[in-house]
């Protein structure tokens, strides 16, 4: 018992340095430490979208109807998928590994219920994509090409549309894209799945000539 009073005095002692917007502080900085350290093992550290007029931007470049499905893939908070279903009316999915954020998203969704938003917590690279008719990702260069653009052309269906906002697919022509408005903003691409022969891997393989041909 006395070693574990000294050890209430000694937090008690360390909480008393610093006023309560200072803790709430400190928590927010550790809260996002853990979970960048989180998403980092994963391909993509955790960003989250602050711009409401870049994601009607996106949304537009995506042509995202009432009643259609979006998936969000690294949904974050859910702020992106939120969204989707207040402005567009549409039917929204979130995906999410990191077990602090789905939590978050998921409480913000019971105590502020939108109609057709759904979370999930699983990692993306280990399940089966839902069919859907836009996705949308905030993701790494080399994590949005390989392994996930080769994963969303084996799950999803012909005619999805894929948006990726700030960096764009290496290699891969995009069928649409809409710049950045402002100096702190950031450009948005839009891929339909499939892609007519716009994908540089098919560009590699060299047309046979009409000599090759004759023989």
């Amino acid at each position: 018992m006395p070693t574990i009073k000294i050890y209430l005095d000694v937090i008690g002692a360390v909480f008393s340095l610093f006023t309560v917007p200072e803790l709430i502080l400190i928590a927010c900085l550790i809260y996002g430490v853990v979970v960048g350290l989180r998403r980092s093992k994963t391909h993509a550290p955790y960003v989250p979208n602050r711009s409401r007029e870049a994601m009607r931007r996106m949304f537009v470049l995506a042509d995202l109807k009432p009643g259609e499905h979006l998936l969000d893939i690294g949904s974050g908070d859910g702020r992106v998928v939120r969204y989707a279903a207040k402005y567009r009316k549409a039917k929204a999915t979130g995906i999410e590994i990191s077990w602090l954020l789905f939590l978050r998203a998921q409480l913000k969704q019971w105590v502020f219920p939108y109609p057709g938003v759904r979370f999930r917590r699983a990692n993306v690279f280990k399940t089966q994509l839902p069919q859907c008719d836009v996705v949308y990702v905030y993701g790494l260069p080399g994590t949005l090409s390989s392994p996930l653009w080769p994963k969303m052309r084996a799950d999803l269906a012909p005619g999805t549309r894929v948006i990726t906002y700030r960096f764009p697919l290496l290699g891969v022509k995009p069928t649409a894209s809409a710049p950045a408005t402002s100096w702190w903003g950031y450009p948005s691409f839009r891929y339909d799945i499939p892609l007519p022969r716009t994908d540089l891997s098919q560009d590699r393989i060299p047309a046979m000539s009409s000599r090759s041909q004759r023989h």
